[in-house]
């Protein structure tokens, strides 16, 4: 017999009522992922990034956020130099889907930045899971000559288990491991079931559906075939 599914009011939702009951993230704030040459890679959320961080910004969401800092009027743009300006790369990057880069942007990107003498890298998405995590384990491939597997595998241990979740992004770290020469087609690493169900919550087509405590399998069963599908459509290419 399949589980009940609890109804859980949306508001209770939104005010982390039974989030308890989750495995919740492990990455917090802004920190230090790894370095590459030197140079630290930071990772956060988009909500996370403060004006006048002194670190050049890799914005991997699709919102351009252009000069970001503190914006005077006309009438006093004067004090414009005393204030801190970031430095912000654009990537145009959409939800689930991969960037729109040649293989050699990451090595270009941490050449020029050591160039400029940038503090840090601080890399960003939405919810910091699915691009920023794909752009740090580009990075790893593209400057530390590691395999996609150990790459995602080192950005899942000390940024977030739950980066990476899309097959789109899964394919694209190991064509870009095959264009440094450093695949290893026999090592294999898949989306994990804990960013199944929180993709499946994030998107609130069940509100009451209780989370991580639940197999893949059990998803199935307790769900429409569609609404799984909707969530999750590109990964069964």
């Amino acid at each position: 017999m399949a589980k009940q599914i609890k109804k859980v009011d949306k508001m209770a939702l939104a005010k982390n009522k039974f989030m308890p009951a989750f495995k919740t993230c492990t990455h917090m704030g802004s920190a230090k992922v790894f370095e590459i040459s030197g140079l630290p890679i930071y990772a956060t959320k988009r909500a996370n990034v403060g004006y006048g961080d002194d670190r050049l910004l890799l914005n991997c969401t699709d919102t351009d956020l252009h000069q970001y800092g503190i914006v005077m009027p006309e009438s006093y743009k004067a004090l414009q130099h005393l204030c801190v300006v970031s430095t912000c790369v654009n990537m145009q990057w959409q939800d689930q889907g991969t960037p729109k880069v040649l293989p050699n942007f990451w090595v270009d990107l941490i050449t020029l930045a050591i160039k400029n003498q940038e503090t840090g890298i601080l890399v960003f998405c939405l919810g910091s899971h699915g691009r920023t995590g794909t752009a740090l384990a580009a990075l790893l491939i593209a400057n530390q000559n590691m395999s996609a597997f150990d790459a995602v595998q080192m950005v899942r241990k000390n940024h977030c288990e739950d980066c990476i979740e899309s097959q789109s992004q899964i394919r694209y770290l190991r064509d870009l491991a095959k264009d440094f020469n450093c695949d290893d087609p026999v090592k294999d690493f898949k989306i994990t079931d804990s960013q199944i169900n929180r993709r499946i919550l994030q998107s609130q087509f069940t509100p009451g559906f209780t989370g991580n405590q639940y197999t893949q399998s059990e998803i199935n069963e307790q769900l429409p075939v569609g609404v799984v599908r909707s969530v999750i459509n590109d990964w069964d290419e």
